[in-house]
């Protein structure tokens, strides 16, 4: 019987270790790449927007059973190359951030940076990059 236990541990962890390494490609994202380079590996975004030299794509992945969380995850690119990523893990009661919109996410992000921003390239950003 304890050989039993004992396996059924080994693959439990086995599978739990393997599973985390397939889900997590976030550990094969590093700064510097491109954009065609981080979709290539994370897939197509949930969300995304471009203004001026700024770009930001959003992935959401949504609760599951095992995960009671939606997980956001960025990547923010100045002149196509990766300055900033990173997750976060949000209670479903807090849904409203998903609300925001990729174009007032990078927006605020580039107020954050001090970055000048021409509001007719947001405007028009606001207006071409809905989906």
């Amino acid at each position: 019987m304890r050989a039993i236990q004992a396996l059924f541990c080994i693959f439990s962890l086995l599978f739990s270790v393997i599973g985390y390494s397939a889900d997590n490609k976030l550990t094969l994202v590093i700064a510097g790449m491109t954009s065609q380079q981080v979709v290539s590996i994370m897939g197509e975004p949930s969300d995304s927007a471009t203004i001026e030299n700024a770009t930001l794509l959003l992935y959401t992945k949504r609760p599951t059973m095992l995960k009671m969380q939606n997980t956001i995850q960025h990547f923010i690119f100045l002149d196509n190359k990766l300055v900033e990523y990173g997750e976060k893990h949000i209670e479903p009661t807090h849904s409203a951030y998903n609300l925001i919109s990729a174009t007032e996410q990078l927006q605020l992000w580039l107020a954050e940076q001090g970055k000048d921003l021409n509001p007719s390239a947001a405007a028009h950003d606001l207006t071409t990059n809905k989906k």
